[in-house]
């Protein structure tokens, strides 16, 4: 339902979610993910498809590029969202295509066993929320609740000189999907709270 809404709404370049983690045991399932690589195992498994890394390559400064510019596959870079702006704006000077995640409710953790019974919630110390998935291979996920949303500040990341922008859908419904798209705008909103988590301070 998630892909043929974006299909209607426009979007043509969809990515299936990956493993982010590869081990031997999970070496011969099937990957739909194809275009998009979670690890170094998706890029080596079609040298002549064109590929995007994922955020969880955790990319955050020139060296990391310098080295994924030498694999002729990787047709583009999307950064990591530990970044500040004002690091991405010096990383977006490479060769190689960038791009920048704009929306997701960011997986935090995964589990190769089932914490739990059924998907539920938890709450930390701090008072952040999370979301417990308990995906199709029996794994558990751990997901922030609240998303990282900067859909409504285009007018600053078209600064940034990105080459794309991503939108990452977790449990979102087909409503819900619509909305975020429609909410896309150059100019902050008034009534909404842009969640830039990392992008506003940065980690590194």
């Amino acid at each position: 339902e998630q892909e043929k809404t974006l299909k209607e709404i426009g979007i043509n370049k969809v990515y299936y979610s990956g493993l982010q983690i590869v081990t031997e045991k999970n070496l011969g399932l099937n990957r739909k993910n194809k275009g998009l690589a979670y690890n170094f195992y998706d890029i080596m498994q079609d040298h002549n498809l064109k590929m995007m890394t994922h955020w969880s390559f955790n990319v955050t400064n020139s060296y990391t590029l310098n080295f994924l510019e030498k694999i002729p596959n990787i047709e583009s870079v999307m950064l990591s969202p530990e970044l500040s702006f004002e690091k991405i704006k010096l990383l977006t000077k490479k060769k190689k295509k960038k791009a920048l995640l704009i929306y997701s409710k960011p997986k935090v953790m995964h589990i190769e066993t089932k914490i739990l019974e059924k998907n539920s919630s938890i709450i930390n110390d701090m008072g952040d929320e999370f979301s417990i998935f308990i995906n199709e291979k029996g794994n558990s996920e751990i997901h922030l609740k609240k998303a990282l949303d900067i859909t409504d500040r285009m007018k600053e990341i078209k600064k940034l000189n990105v080459d794309e922008v991503v939108l990452e859908f977790f449990d979102e419904t087909v409503g819900e999907i619509r909305d975020i798209f429609a909410g896309i705008s150059d100019e902050r909103s008034e009534t909404k709270e842009s969640a830039g988590y990392n992008y506003w301070k940065g980690v590194y």
